[in-house]
């Protein structure tokens, strides 16, 4: 089998998500005589890989390597791969102002790349100025993305861009409209069963569920969602998934399990290097702490992933983070205390458009 034929059949186990027999293809020629362009196909290809098992800093490492590689080769494809794959990766650990320059450089080639890594450069891009907060120019990306997919009739870019879109809505207060698109996005990824997909639609499904206090149904979706991570052990989707299940148990005051199930996504957390995804388990260890009244605790954590999405500047999470401390303080007869947090979550949320968190927290305000 030739250099190419490997480097392809590595690329596509990769995309079925079967990463250790792609890292095996990779490794088998990335020490041999080849072409600069085929060496920067390896390396992004062992970058994004090593990405999705949680070894940010190893992806960093791998990634920069590819760009120094691909500038030299000045292919337009190669160089859109590169800086998406390298705006994700530090993203993860913070580095906003890595991200930017990335974003500048992508600019540069991504008119000339091919629709698949057009989309994925603003699908990516979407993903940024979201967490950012600029929900706007987040949907604006987004859109773009859904008609690249409607474009090569790709089951699987719809249901990536259906399920970004409904993230807007979520934020938005749309919840009707959010789940349309969620559900979307599952129809799409069951047809290419696409399990990562299907786990992060049904995880969203479950917490727009759980706004509209549909608390059953909610529940169903985040076990079903946690099941697909047992089934295919994939870190992320752990984390995302066991935090929302926990969540919605402790709605349901299902106390003991919320508790076991918020540990479990904390401690899985700890063992990649995505610092959003360690906030995230925090957001809900401490909203589990809350609904058991154990206020101490809660607001501790809280604490501790506020710092988190105050470094990585996630506003959408920060404000959330911010109206879960304000809950706490109040719940605690600590008005004044409360009502810094909540008018910072207020503040944070009226910015970047997370309307129910506006009105969450001017309901809240109203009993300090």
């Amino acid at each position: 089998m030739d250099i190419n034929s490997i480097i392809e059949q590595a690329d596509e186990l990769r995309k079925k998500r079967r990463y250790e027999e792609a890292l095996e293809l990779y490794r088998q020629v990335e020490n041999s005589d080849i072409s600069d362009r085929n060496r920067a196909r390896v390396l992004i290809g062992m970058a994004t890989i090593t990405n999705r098992k949680g070894e940010i800093y190893k992806a960093q490492r791998l990634i920069m390597d590819a760009i120094n590689i691909a500038e030299k080769v000045g292919d337009s494809d190669i160089l859109t791969r590169d800086y998406t794959v390298a705006i994700d990766i530090h993203s993860s650990i913070g580095d906003i102002n890595a991200c930017e320059r990335f974003i500048k450089m992508g600019n540069k080639y991504v008119e000339k790349a091919g629709r698949r890594n057009k989309f994925n450069f603003y699908n990516m891009l979407g993903i940024f100025t979201f967490n950012q907060g600029k929900i706007g120019l987040a949907e604006k990306y987004w859109k773009k993305c859904l008609n690249l997919a409607k474009e090569m009739q790709s089951n699987e870019l719809e249901a990536i861009a259906y399920n970004n879109l409904g993230e807007v809505a979520r934020v938005r207060g749309k919840f009707k409209e959010a789940f349309e698109d969620y559900n979307r996005a599952y129809k799409s990824s069951s047809t290419e069963e696409d399990y990562r997909g299907m786990a992060i639609n049904l995880l969203n499904m479950g917490d727009v569920k759980s706004e509209m206090n549909d608390l059953e149904i909610a529940e169903k979706y985040a076990r079903d969602s946690a099941k697909t991570y047992e089934k295919h052990k994939d870190k992320r989707i752990a984390v995302s998934s066991y935090s929302m299940l926990s969540k919605i148990l402790a709605d349901r005051k299902k106390f003991d399990e919320a508790l076991t199930v918020a540990q479990k996504a904390r401690e899985i957390s700890e063992t990649i290097e995505d610092v959003g995804l360690q906030g995230e388990a925090l957001m809900a260890l401490s909203y589990v702490y809350e609904k058991r009244e154990s206020n101490r605790e809660a607001i501790k954590i809280y604490n501790q992933a506020r710092d988190i999405f105050t470094k990585i500047k996630n506003q959408v999470q920060l404000c959330e983070c911010e109206l879960g401390a304000g809950r706490v303080l109040l719940n605690g007869n600590k008005k004044e205390a409360a009502k810094f947090h909540l008018e910072k979550a207020k503040k944070i949320a009226s910015e970047i458009g997370e309307f129910k968190v506006v009105q969450k927290a001017e309901a809240l305000l109203a009993k300090c």
